[in-house]
């Protein structure tokens, strides 16, 4: 059991236990806390401390005592005494950032340690002293040096043997007037901090008062009142009673008894070490010597020392009690532990073997492991050829034999060298198999703890780590067994079966008389000498590559289709424009449909200052007046829609806002219709509204493009605009160009400084690399002669870099509007200025100048950005789609009310989830995905891998034989052979293989992660904590089973460097190669065989062997480690969540789901739709 598990494992902490200090005098105690039980209380504590730690207050309020008090309340005396040491002190604000204080209580002679730990940073010391500067170290790094506070958490853990088992959060102290430079809200700052921890009901609110002020004006007990008007869950500590005005010893009786300000948790008194005291020296311990002889000594409150309601020792012995019972009935953990051993159950599912259903984790690995078989097969072919060439070719490898000898090592070498190829294809196989595997995990863990996301996230990573470990357990085996392949061994009865199986016809006769003369079988090693022959070697070779590939089975092959993309080019070009259009009006039709509430989607905004000449360039891309003026002329977002269509078709137009749909067929109507939709949508005046206008324009001389005019920026208001029009404007267009998806045009003028335009500013502030910033240099007939050059530098981006650059333009000023020039006119205008231009000709033929190249390059861009989108914007909608189907699927379903059935159902839960994860790896269908068909298609890859490395390796051995008297003859005389040379072949040839196995299992490693989550999302659909814990798990647990499996594959690999295989197995796989050859290998006739002109063939055989083997044992090492064992990996930790759990917390939905059924429904129609729009492009 891991530290989580084993931190939930809780024992009930006995009442008469926790109760029964009362029954003990003072002085029995150790420190602060009752011996007995310690050892109960801490795992609760720790329990806490822990979830704490892993991020889940994120997802869950969590039981915790707050310190509040108002400043010199003697809060920190307070905390000193508990936990004995000295903290920040002085006047004004002390604690400036919340504190943690872990107080953890040793065994007696256990040396006092402490560690302090904020943001990244964890620091360990053993000199108590140093706690105050450590502190005020931590407050200076997250508040800064000075006055003020921040909201970021220190954790300071103390061990020691005299302190008690506690854990306090300790938060700045209430003021009401800033001092000493400290902010004007500064009170306001302090209570917003407080309350976010006072007012969760997990909270245990510790108010600490001092005993010499009127209670009422305390401003700490107001706001635990306030949020716990009957004080169920606040415990009021009074300090400094020897500062109480004699005479009103009685009213703190009075305030003692709750007849003041009653609490049901009630009221202890202390006497904490004062200022004196420390002046003095007074140690803690000594100081806890003298508040005991105060209370003792004191006429009025002497008796409340033997009621335990006085003293620090009293306080800690109450606070920890109270925490432990808060926990308990607010944080039930059995409960929760039930709720995960669901989820265990679930995840166990998996590895089950049924009837077909949803969710079959099999049917997703089956195709992967076919895949590594057909590869396997393939690797046939090339071993054949390696080894025939090297027969053919074996004078050029003969080392120092004598001619007609061979060298066995040659051939050996060839098999070794292919079976190394089959490496590779067996480690993709494993990955594939990892990967469905620990995608299976993820799938239940999502399922299950859908509203927890912190424990989903801890799940997750422990899925992968789970996965990770089996992984790499696994490729080791398989690396194991491809080392002992490099052997190139076989059992010599099936080795010499396969050879007479194979029908050698020269050597059949002789065969047949030598079995006679010795009276053995066909497969005695003693009839082998006549297959001894270097001509053979090919065909032994290839009975050997067939034995061992028949050991690991076949599948056949499954084609993997592909697809090829051409990058678009012009836009302008009429063979183009049918590629254009699809992409912009794809985007369009799924505006239309409202997708734009759900996903961003690829466009480009157009943004500029007032007077920018913005409206200019619109005009001159759309060919239309748009509304202009002085002030804000576009009022609303303004999606302009530029069709281009034949030649020959009139002009016409569609402008669409609200409900309203109207089409018109006169260009000079354009800005009317505009201005009457933003009057209607933003009222009549100079207010702004974020609904937007659609306005379609379809014509022969526009481009095909798509853009959304914003507002110009203005910074004062004027002509009865709202103050804070500026504001408005931003806030709209920022709505736009934030947007990752967005291509942001700018509009800036060329007679303007570029680096005082707030629109490339705003550019800048959400894209400061400028990937997606395209800027429009407008009016360069107005700019200062003599600044030319400064304009070119902008232009070739040496002034504010953009990746997309800067292109200049020249439309019609007011001059020529007011002259009635046409926009075709103007583009020819705009055309010759450039080509006149003394300084900016060049850049019309770098294609930076005019509205034509802007829009080119305005639609080339726009393209490739949705062309780049879609598959990350298919990837979305299926997603959200996947989900929203699931919690639509389960929005009515819920826990019951009553907490005992909720327990049960929690158990179900549970139950259900690792019974899926059960069926899913034993290779029932539990979705809409069949596991074992997925892994089944990642196997079969792995099988074809191994097939087409024969090929190669054939002729490998082939060219080792051929050519073994020239390059490989060692000492040996000629005619005879080294049989390390051919051991060579086939290890080299074999520890190829390693790669493509590990590719194989990262590939089933992510499937079966797949289909393992989507049972957690199935599972725990409603739950984000049980979701978040089982994907962690799965992650963890794939990660861990998928290092694994790549270990066991290195050490199969490594062990067919061995070149081993049954004697038997090898017979056979050689006489299975010629199954109408009379003449069959055997034990007693291989001897025959020992000829090198055979060794090509012997050497295929055993490569056939090797594939057989890696075929089967890699997809076995994957499946099993990957898919039963994680299986049972994660069910078994799952399980562990049984101990026990507060099941109204972990079962607590983020929102009440059937609330938002009809906004569900509509966006699943909506993606849907998109969904279908999308399937012709992805």
């Amino acid at each position: 059991m891991d530290a989580t598990l084993e931190i939930l494992n809780l024992d009930s902490l006995d009442e008469n236990e926790c109760n029964g200090h009362q029954n003990h005098p003072v002085q029995e105690r150790t420190g602060v806390f009752l011996k007995q039980w310690e050892s109960r209380v801490r795992p609760y504590i720790e329990m806490i401390d822990y979830l704490r730690h892993i991020g889940i207050e994120k997802d869950l309020a969590l039981p915790s005592i707050a310190v509040v008090g108002d400043q010199s309340s003697g809060k920190s005396s307070v905390l000193e005494a508990l936990s004995g040491v000295a903290l920040p002190r002085g006047s004004g604000i002390v604690t400036r950032c919340p504190l943690e204080l872990k107080l953890r209580k040793l065994e007696a002679g256990t040396g006092w340690g402490a560690v302090i730990s904020y943001r990244d940073v964890q620091e360990t010391f053993t000199n108590p002293s140093q706690v105050e500067s450590y502190v005020r170290k931590a407050q200076n790094m997250l508040a800064g040096d000075g006055v003020g506070i921040c909201d970021e958490l220190i954790s300071l853990e103390i061990t020691s043997p005299d302190v008690c088992n506690l854990t306090l959060i300790d938060l700045p102290g209430i003021t009401r007037v800033p001092v000493k430079g400290q902010p004007e809200d500064i009170g306001d700052q302090i209570r917003r901090l407080i309350l976010k921890f006072i007012e969760k009901k997990e909270t245990i609110n510790l108010v600490v008062v001092p005993c010499n002020v009127d209670i009422a004006t305390t401003e700490a007990l107001r706001m635990a009142q306030g949020v716990d008007p009957h004080g169920t869950r606040t415990l009021a500590i009074l300090t400094k009673p020897d500062l109480v005005d004699k005479g009103a010893e009685a009213d703190i009786l009075q305030i003692m008894q709750g007849k003041v300000v009653p609490l049901k948790k009630g009221y202890i008194i202390v006497r904490c070490r004062g200022q004196s005291d420390i002046n003095e020296n007074i140690s803690l311990a000594e100081a806890t010597r003298l508040e005991t002889e105060f209370f003792r000594s004191h006429n009025h409150f002497s008796y409340l020392l033997d009621e335990e309601r006085v003293t620090t020792r009293c306080l800690a012995n109450r606070l920890t009690k109270d925490l432990v019972e808060h926990i308990k009935a607010n944080f039930t953990l059995f409960s929760f532990a039930q709720r995960l051993l669901e989820f265990s159950d679930q995840i166990s599912d998996l590895c089950r073997t049924g009837a077909k259903g949803e969710g079959n984790l099999y049917s997703l690995l089956r195709p992967v492991f076919k895949q590594w078989e057909c590869h396997l097969r393939d690797s046939k072919t090339s071993f054949r050829d390696a080894v025939t060439e090297l027969t053919e070719n074996y004078e050029a490898y003969r080392g120092r034999e004598l001619i007609t000898f061979s060298d066995y090592s040659v051939y050996e070498l060839l098999i070794q060298t292919h079976v190394q190829a089959l490496r590779l294809p067996a480690m993709e196989t494993l990955k594939i198999i990892r990967g469905i595997v620990q995608n299976e995990f993820r799938t239940m863990c999502e399922f299950c703890f859908p509203n927890f996301p912190n424990l989903r996230y801890k799940i997750l990573n422990q899925i992968d780590d789970i996965h990770s470990k089996q992984e790499a357990k696994v490729e080791k085996r398989i690396l194991e067994y491809l080392s002992m392949e490099k052997l190139v061994y076989t059992q010599d009865p099936v080795f010499t079966q396969k050879m007479v199986d194979f029908q050698f016809v020269e050597q059949q006769q002789e065969y047949e008389s030598v079995c006679l003369d010795t009276g053995e079988d066909a497969t005695s090693p003693k009839n082998c000498a006549i297959f001894d022959t270097r001509k053979l070697t090919p065909e032994k070779f290839i009975i050997y590559f067939e034995t061992m590939e028949s050991e690991e089975g076949s599948y056949e092959d499954i084609p993997c289709p592909s697809e090829n993309s051409k990058p678009m080019e012009g836009v302008f070009h009429s063979h183009l424009e049918e590629r254009v259009r699809p992409y912009i009006d794809l985007i369009d039709s799924l505006r239309l449909i409202g997708i734009e509430d759900d996903l961003a989607l690829p466009t480009i905004a157009v943004i500029g200052d007032q007077s920018s000449g913005k409206s200019s360039v619109l005009e001159a891309l759309s060919g239309v007046a748009l509304p202009r003026g002085s002030g804000i002329v576009t009022r609303c977002p303004l999606e302009l829609k530029l069709r281009k269509i034949r030649c020959g078709i009139n002009w016409r137009a569609v402008i669409s806002y609200n409900d309203d749909y109207i089409e018109f067929d006169d260009p000079s109507m354009v800005e009317d219709h505009v201005e009457r939709a933003q009057n209607i949508l933003a009222g009549d005046g100079v207010g702004i509204c974020d609904d937007l206008i659609t306005l379609e324009i379809m014509a022969p001389d526009v481009c095909d493009l798509t853009l959304i005019d914003l507002p110009g920026i203005a910074r004062v208001p004027v002509k009865g605009q709202p103050e804070d029009i500026g504001y408005q404007i931003k806030n709209l267009i920022r709505k736009y160009i934030e947007k990752d998806e967005t291509i942001n045009l700018v509009v800036v003028p060329c007679n303007v400084d570029i680096a005082t335009t707030e629109a490339l500013k705003m550019a800048q502030e959400v894209d400061p690399e400028g990937k997606r910033t395209l800027a429009i240099l407008t009016k360069p007939d107005l700019i200062d002669r003599g600044t030319e050059k400064n304009v070119l530098d902008i232009v070739r981006n040496q002034v504010i870099p953009l990746s997309k650059g800067y292109v200049i333009v020249k439309c019609r000023g007011q001059k020529q509007i007011n002259d009635r020039i046409s926009l075709a006119d103007a583009t020819r205008v705009e055309r010759d200025f450039f080509r006149r231009h003394e300084f900016f000709s060049c850049l019309l033929y770098e294609e930076k100048a005019t509205i034509q190249c802007l829009a080119t390059k305005l639609t080339q861009d726009l393209v490739d950005h949705i062309k780049k989108s879609l598959p990350l914007l298919s990837e979305q909608i299926k997603k959200q789609l996947w989900d929203l189907r699931k919690e639509l699927s389960q929005c009515e379903a819920g826990p019951p009310l009553d907490l005992q059935k909720r327990k049960a159902f929690f158990i179900d839960t549970l139950t259900r989830f690792n019974d899926k994860v059960n069926r899913l790896a034993s290779g029932e269908v539990i979705n809409e995905y069949n596991l074992f068909i997925l892994l089944r298609t990642e196997f079969k890859k792995w099988k074809d891998h191994l097939d087409s490395t024969k090929l190669s390796y054939h002729k490998t051995v082939q060219d080792v034989v051929n050519e073994y008297d020239l390059k490989h003859r060692g000492r040996e005389l000629p005619g005879f052979s080294d049989y390390h040379v051919f051991e060579m072949v086939v290890q080299r040839l074999v520890i190829e293989l390693k790669g493509p196995a590990i590719d194989t299992l990262r590939v089933i490693r992510d499937t079966i992660q797949t289909q393992f989550t989507e049972v957690c999302k199935t599972c725990f659909l409603n739950y984000p904590f049980l979701q978040c814990v089982a994907m962690n798990k799965i992650d963890n647990i794939q990660s861990k089973q998928e290092a694994k499996v790549e270990q066991r594959i290195w050490e199969q690999f490594e062990m067919e460097q061995l070149v081993y295989t049954q004697d038997g197995i090898y017979f056979k796989t050689l006489n299975d190669m010629h199954p109408g050859e009379p003449q069959r290998v055997s034990e007693d006739s291989h001897a025959e065989l020992d000829s090198r002109n055979k060794y090509p063939e012997m050497l295929r055989a055993y490569y056939e062997i090797v594939v057989q083997r890696l075929a089967d044992q890699v997809p076995m090492l994957i499946r099993y480690f990957m898919l039963k064992e994680s299986a049972q990996l994660l069910c078994t930790e799952m399980l562990g969540l049984m101990d026990g759990a507060n099941v109204v917390e972990v079962l607590r939905e983020e929102s009440d789901i059937s609330r938002h059924r009809i906004d569900m429904q509509n966006r699943a129609d909506r993606l849907t739709i998109a969904q279908e729009k999308l399937s012709n492009f992805v």
